[in-house]
């Protein structure tokens, strides 16, 4: 009986080993699914872009030259006034009376001279018969000149006087319009009103004025591209020698991605401000229809020439501590990150000047899967050319046509561009 529990024993385990469950083999997961596409590279016009500011191109605050209180007022904030207008008048009876009493003193300082100029012309014929002293005669002419300086005296006193009469009437220096605030140091105030003192020394202006009939827009050049800039136009400025004017082309907040405004380049600073390293720059826009406003944010952009830029897609660009780079898949199908340098977008086409070898795969589809180090499945595609629309037209304010920029069409590229770019900043005085 042994034996057969033995048997038994031996079936059961047999039918418990037979029971349990195979594992199953690893098997790893299919490479993730990347499209890639070689840069392309296009002949673009080669634009320089900042950011600015405008102001009219003549604003003053308008001030007192004599001190009283205005009791007439002719403009309210806002309004347009013409060169000579009227602006304010201060109380003038004051100085009428002035002048008045220099009339007067002229008057009476005219006769003494008068009196003196004969009294010297009798004592000139009786010394010619010897009937006075030499000291007689010398003391006559002495008078007649004393005289004569206190007539002269008198008479620039009256001048002053009808000057300061005529300053009790505050005028428009140029056409333009009133500002409805004044400011004076960090205090904003009100146009003056009827019945204010004004005319001291350090006092608030009546108003201000500015003539936007011009716009300037003003922006800073950083000094590497101005030095860039003026080396590559054999360091003349725009409108001197053989160089010809230089268009600026401007938009503002709501004209999104366009420049409807066209003025040239007007003026630059004479040097590098050596506490920001920067270079001042100002171009002139004419503004008749007044569009433009002064004190606004200005985004600005200019065409100095062409070049023959490397295109990827923006959305391949990415960014972390160490720079800009993209994702790109090499012979292994491995992805790689590759540090580039970068440039403007155009057309949803970033410039890249460095970093990219012409036959480099970068990924421009699939990102979120593709880490470098990791195998991947590529799929070759070819990037479209970019929009050459750069926002540029003659609408608005435009006094000047827009240039067709001189482009050519996309290809793939044979050679690495060797084109570097001057900068992104309009950068141009001499």
């Amino acid at each position: 009986m042994q034996w057969v529990r033995l048997l038994v024993l031996g079936m059961a385990l047999s039918l418990l080993a037979g029971c349990k469950p195979r594992e199953a083999a690893f098997t790893p997961p299919p490479p993730p699914e990347v499209t890639v596409a070689k840069p392309i590279v296009q002949e673009l016009p080669q634009t320089l872009e900042f950011t600015g500011n405008t102001r009219g191109i003549e604003s003053v605050d308008v001030r007192a030259r004599v001190r009283g209180f205005i009791d007439q007022k002719y403009i309210r904030g806002g309004e347009r006034v013409k060169a000579g207008d009227p602006l304010f008048r201060i109380d003038p009876r004051p100085f009428e009376a002035t002048v008045g009493q220099a009339e007067a003193d002229v008057s009476n300082n005219e006769a003494k001279f008068r009196l003196a100029q004969i009294t010297l012309d009798r004592k000139q014929q009786s010394a010619a018969g010897n009937a006075v002293s030499k000291l007689e005669l010398d003391q006559a002419v002495a008078e007649r000149d004393a005289a004569k300086a206190n007539y002269d005296l008198a008479q620039r006193r009256l001048d002053s006087a009808k000057l300061d009469l005529e300053y009790t009437t505050v005028r428009a220096p140029f056409d333009g319009r009133i500002d409805i605030t004044v400011s004076s140091g960090n205090v904003m105030g009100n146009v003056a009103d009827v019945g204010q003192l004004v005319g001291d020394a350090g006092g608030p202006p009546l108003c201000r004025i500015t003539n936007d009939s011009k716009i300037y827009v003003g922006f800073d050049v950083d000094e590497s591209t101005l030095l860039a800039v003026r080396r590559q136009f054999n360091f003349t400025r725009p409108g001197e020698g053989d160089r010809p004017p230089l268009l600026v082309y401007v938009g503002f907040k709501n004209d999104g991605d366009r420049y409807p405004f066209v003025g040239k380049y007007d003026a630059g600073d004479v040097g590098i401000n050596a506490r920001t390293g920067t270079s001042h720059v100002e171009a002139m826009f004419d503004n008749a229809d007044g569009h433009m406003i002064p004190g606004a944010f200005a985004r600005i952009k200019s065409i100095v020439g062409t070049e023959t830029v490397t295109l990827v897609p923006d959305a391949c660009v990415s960014n972390d501590q160490s720079g800009r780079y993209v994702l790109a898949v090499n012979k292994e199908n491995k992805v790689e990150r590759i540090g580039v340098d970068v440039g403007g977008v155009v057309g949803r086409m970033r410039k890249i000047y460095g970093g990219l070898a012409p036959e480099t795969r970068v990924v421009v589809n699939g990102l979120q899967r593709a880490r470098p180090g990791i195998v991947v499945k590529p799929s070759e595609t070819t990037l479209p050319p970019p929009s050459l629309e750069i926002g540029i037209d003659t609408g608005g304010a435009a006094t000047q046509p827009a240039p067709s920029p001189t482009t050519a069409p996309a290809t793939q590229p044979t050679t690495a561009p060797s084109t570097q770019p001057i900068s992104r900043t309009l950068a141009d005085p001499a």
